[in-house]
């Protein structure tokens, strides 16, 4: 269907399968949602657990229906059945799966309200995701002025780089000018602690992001669709690792040296992981539990 390989036409014959069986996930779907909202409002509140993972948890869609919702919205003018009950599947609590109805609506130019992408961009857990899907339906328009800047941007595309595990603390530092490859912007650094107890913070940054206060990401630069095969020499996705700076690093920031000194330090040491002669030390800090960027003296 997305591909336009299969039309309505192939499949009409099944429509009314289809629809049943959406119904019937539906209906699955709900007391799904109530029974996790009554279990939530009997646990006692887990201090260990953190607002992100239980985001994470709460969240986990349906895709089973976001497969119907496909299959089903071409008949969104022929078929009255068909508009209530996708509207159905857009009033989800599931955030998850009503983020990927309100998309479906987005991308085939159906009406959706126009307080709902508000909605998701106040969401830290999907506001960068949000950004990013609108510009790819060249709707980037919708995105709410409000949350188009570089701090409430930068923070949400940290957090979207951990799938799991998410950290219980992120707060934003300072950012220090750039220049890779011509295109002159801003790393930003945050301080963050995997756990609400953890005795020290550790540095994760957030970058390029161009100089324009209006703009957060370069053109032509979004991450690759790991989907499909990237490679180093692909034109997408290298320009898009020569410019990413975007990672939860494991350099523990230190108590008694000057703050601006160690992000000056630490940016200087990915400035230098993105040159060639450096292949050969460093890797993405995210890869390891130790801090790559200390295999060079650079002096200091």
């Amino acid at each position: 269907m997305d591909s336009n390989l299969v039309k309505p036409k192939d499949y009409q014959v099944y429509f009314s399968k289809f629809l049943i069986e959406a119904k019937q996930e539906l209906k699955k779907q709900a007391i799904a949602e109530k029974n996790k909202a009554i279990k939530k409002a009997e646990e006692d509140k887990d201090e260990k657990n953190n607002a992100y993972r239980d985001k994470d948890e709460q969240d986990s869609g349906n895709d089973d229906l976001s497969l119907y919702a496909t299959l089903l919205l071409p008949y969104w003018e022929t078929n009255a059945t068909v508009p209530p009950l996708i509207q159905q599947m857009l009033n989800s609590n599931d955030k998850k799966l009503k983020y990927k109805t309100m998309l479906l609506l987005l991308r085939n130019n159906k009406p959706v309200p126009h307080s709902m992408p508000k909605y998701f961009a106040s969401l830290e857990e999907y506001r960068y995701e949000l950004y990013k899907d609108l510009r790819e339906l060249n709707q980037g328009n919708k995105f709410p002025a409000q949350y188009n800047n570089h701090l409430d941007l930068g923070k949400s595309k940290l957090l979207d780089e951990k799938t799991y595990d998410k950290p219980d603390s992120v707060v934003y530092i300072d950012r220090l000018p750039a220049e890779i490859k011509g295109k002159k912007g801003f790393i930003y650094f945050y301080k963050y602690k995997t756990k609400k107890d953890d005795p020290n913070w550790k540095l994760a940054t957030v970058g390029l992001v161009p100089e324009d206060p209006k703009i957060f990401e370069f053109e032509n630069t979004e991450k690759p669709d790991y989907s499909e095969y990237y490679s180093p020499y692909n034109y997408r996705a290298g320009d898009y690792y020569k410019l990413d700076f975007t990672s939860f690093g494991s350099t523990k920031i230190k108590d008694d040296e000057p703050l601006a000194e160690q992000l000056s330090k630490t940016l200087k040491k990915l400035l230098y992981s993105k040159r060639k002669s450096a292949k050969g030390f460093y890797e993405k800090e995210s890869r390891g539990d130790y801090d790559i960027t200390s295999r060079v003296d650079f002096g200091e």
